[in-house]
């Protein structure tokens, strides 16, 4: 059977001597028996991983925490018309917002958790918005973070340690993440001296997009290893907190 449309990122964190793997996974290029045998592959490589599971496609819709009901999960995921209808629907409870992250889970998941029962599954753009709000509270500024993935970006806002905007953009060209970049800095009146803007993910440090953004808006910092990595999370969830860092360092910082 084919699978259909979704990416997914296996992550791997050696509970003995911390090392990391991480495997991406397109499952629209894959069949259910190639995924299957690429998981028991996976499974091969050592008894003494903890395994994390990000959903990297774009689709999610943050939801207050006020108004959040599990029962209506799939209501929530309506604002994002090309979600299939019979797809299923989860959610992550922010440690930093209070809020929840709610995404349809592509094809295939079920095959990951039945490979790795304990398998800690999150929606990529939640480290994105936990790493962006951390790291704005800690160094007390104001920031963009782009975080690139393939043929889209999301672009996280934060100001006096809030969240203004989270949004995800398709792009064919850096001339299309410049233009989004800069229509929302226009509606959203920032002033680029006044926001410190960062970069990570799927990007050439020396590519065109880097170089265009820096033309229009000024410097733009790439988030380095040491970065991320020395994050420290301390969440009302100790379990939760230990996660989504696991998770932070493993598909961000791993290659």
């Amino acid at each position: 059977m084919q699978l259909g449309n979704g990416r997914l990122s296996v992550a791997l964190q050696d509970r003995l001597n911390f090392h990391h793997r991480k495997v991406d996974l397109d499952l629209s290029a894959q069949s259910t028996e190639e995924l299957n045998q690429q998981l028991h592959t996976i499974r091969e490589w050592g008894s003494a991983y903890s395994v994390s599971c990000s959903i990297t496609e774009p689709g999610n819709t943050l939801v207050p925490e006020a108004i959040y009901h599990e029962e209506n999960l799939a209501h929530y995921h309506h604002f994002h018309l090309d979600a299939p209808r019979n797809a299923n629907i989860a959610s992550d409870k922010l440690i930093m917002l209070p809020a929840y992250n709610v995404y349809a889970l592509p094809d295939g998941c079920e095959l990951v958790t039945r490979v790795f029962p304990t398998c800690h599954i999150l929606h990529e753009s939640t480290v994105e918005l936990e790493l962006a709000l951390r790291l704005a509270r800690q160094a007390n500024q104001n920031g963009a973070w782009l975080f690139f993935g393939n043929g889209f970006f999301r672009l996280i806002l934060i100001q006096d340690g809030q969240l203004q905007l989270a949004n995800t953009f398709r792009f064919a060209s850096e001339m299309d993440v410049a233009y989004y970049v800069l229509y929302v800095f226009d509606q959203m009146h920032i002033d680029p001296k006044q926001f410190r803007t960062f970069a990570t993910g799927n990007i050439d440090p020396a590519g065109a997009i880097l170089t265009l953004l820096r033309e229009y808006i000024g410097a733009v910092s790439l988030l380095s290893n040491s970065t991320l990595a020395d994050t420290t999370w301390k969440g009302k969830n100790e379990q939760q907190a230990l996660s989504g860092f696991t998770l932070l360092h493993q598909v961000l910082c791993a290659s």
